[in-house]
């Protein structure tokens, strides 16, 4: 019995710090990684602890809107990518997404969803976890939702592009 207590203890102990958030108050702070450098966005207007998409393809970018993620679909590919900074697999992609995201083709947009803030679109998903990747159409209906994915070339193969 009190090696379950002790589990359990342990058990909680690390959900707590595995679901703290760096949320100092500055909109200018960044996390950053055991190598570190920063992953998030900082400056004014900059979504506070996300990844950092500045100096990438034109065809990576942040939540805006649904009406924005709909007009991109309507043009070509679009795929939600719900992400966390604190998540490892979303690390893992996000990096891949930093070295090729010049081999996304035209037409194809991967867009940037906040796991942590963006609840309303999580639910109309159904997203249960991050890491989750949804592709839609211009109407912003579902087309194929799926998880796991950790380069490019993944992503693409999923999204059918």
């Amino acid at each position: 019995m009190k090696n379950l207590i002790n589990l359990m203890l342990v058990v909680s102990l690390f959900a707590a710090v595995s679901c703290s958030g760096n949320d100092n108050g500055n909109e200018n702070s960044a996390a950053v990684n055991p190598e570190g450098n920063s992953m998030m966005m900082s400056g004014s207007g900059a979504a506070k602890n996300f990844f950092d998409l500045k100096g990438l393809s034109p065809a990576v970018v942040s939540y805006t809107g649904e009406s924005d993620a709909q007009k991109a679909a309507a043009e070509g590919t679009a795929v939600y990518f719900f992400a966390a900074v604190w998540c490892p697999t979303c690390k893992a992609a996000y990096d891949d997404i930093k070295l090729n995201s010049g081999k996304i083709p035209s037409g194809f947009t991967l867009i940037f969803v906040n796991y942590d803030t963006q609840r309303d679109l999580i639910k109309k998903y159904a997203v249960t976890y991050q890491h989750t990747f949804v592709k839609i159409d211009g109407k912003g209906k579902a087309l194929k939702i799926w998880s796991g994915s950790r380069t490019v070339a993944d992503i693409l193969r999923e999204a059918g592009a």
